[in-house]
């Protein structure tokens, strides 16, 4: 039985199509996007939106600072509607509503009903990261959806014990390594939660190896392009770092950002998303405490990651809408 659907019978909520989970938080998805859309025009063009622009005009399979998907999706755009403001932002507002779908999904493959379901989905609508992140054309709009959309398919895994699911997370894991290579710290917390908790058991499965060889053979070609063009990017980060032009946070003022940059208002939520996972109880089934730790391993290996060496602020925020989406169902059993 569906967890979500269960948890939604349990709390006894209106069964009115119209007040199902997914209906509402598909209309917050749609809510995104129109907000998106509506205020494409507002700014003119932010530099990084030309520099992908232009790279469009030269494809390949690297550049100095950022790995191919970007100038794809740039060349993509020109070539579909032209590169008028509202072409260039449609494919970022589109993955906002995408992002605000799949963590409303996740929350109910964890077991939130749809008030759960809701609150995850207002979560990543409201966080002012987003709204910047979702409102541009850069490598940023995208990665909150691939780490969502990754997320969801472990939780999916650990739900249903599905391991070929894992082949979907080698195919989103790929295409998000070309999109930017933090997907492989992502990709590394991942596999930290699996080794602290009982879900290591997926190793021994062929099926998580067949994944990782499919998300190497999507990232092959960038590869190659950085191995014949000596590792251009590492240069280049090595060279920004030795400049000092970074400004390194201390852990206190990096959470602070967290709170901030994800409004101050869904602090608690996602805070209770990292409780619940470490301690929650799942409203169905068995009632197992703790069933999804490895998400909550994950964030917390991020977290440290991220401070520990020195990396800004925003390069978390694509972890906090499964941590919404927990927190929805911590907030709805409370």
């Amino acid at each position: 039985m569906n967890s979500g659907s269960t948890a939604e019978t349990r709390t006894g909520q209106l069964q009115s199509p119209f007040a199902s989970g997914p209906v509402i938080v598909f209309a917050v998805a749609a809510v995104a996007f129109l907000a998106q859309m509506v205020t494409a025009s507002r700014y003119g063009y932010f530099r990084d939106e030309l520099y992908y622009l232009d790279c469009a005009r030269h494809l390949a399979w690297g550049y100095v600072d950022q790995p191919p998907l970007i100038a794809f999706v740039a060349w993509l755009e020109r070539h579909i509607s032209g590169d008028s403001l509202y072409s260039v932002r449609f494919l970022p507002a589109l993955a906002g509503a995408l992002t605000v779908w799949f963590a409303g999904r996740l929350a109910r493959v964890v077991g939130a009903g749809a008030f759960g379901q809701l609150l995850a989905a207002l979560g990543v609508l409201i966080a002012p990261g987003y709204l910047l992140f979702f409102h541009l054309l850069t490598m940023n709009a995208f990665e909150p959806l691939l780490w969502t959309l990754a997320a969801f398919l472990v939780a999916r895994i650990i739900q249903t014990g599905n391991q070929k699911l894992w082949l979907w997370f080698g195919v989103v894991s790929g295409i998000g390594i070309l999109n930017k290579w933090s997907m492989l710290f992502f990709g590394c917390g991942i596999v930290a939660g699996l080794v602290l908790t009982p879900e290591r058991r997926a190793l021994a499965h062929k099926w998580i190896w067949i994944g990782f060889a499919i998300a190497m053979l999507i990232w092959l070609p960038n590869i190659v392009w950085n191995i014949q063009h000596h590792w251009p990017f590492l240069e280049l980060m090595g060279n920004v770092r030795s400049s000092g032009r970074d400004v390194v946070r201390s852990p206190i003022p990096f959470l602070i950002d967290q709170a901030f940059f994800m409004h101050f208002f869904t602090a608690p939520l996602w805070i209770a998303g990292v409780w619940w996972y470490f301690f929650g109880r799942e409203p169905a089934g068995d009632g197992t405490r703790g069933r999804y730790r490895a998400l909550g391993w994950t964030y917390l290996f991020l977290l440290i990651f991220f401070i520990a060496a020195g990396g800004k602020s925003y390069y978390l925020w694509p972890v906090y809408p499964m941590l919404f989406a927990a927190g929805g169902v911590a907030i709805e059993q409370w």
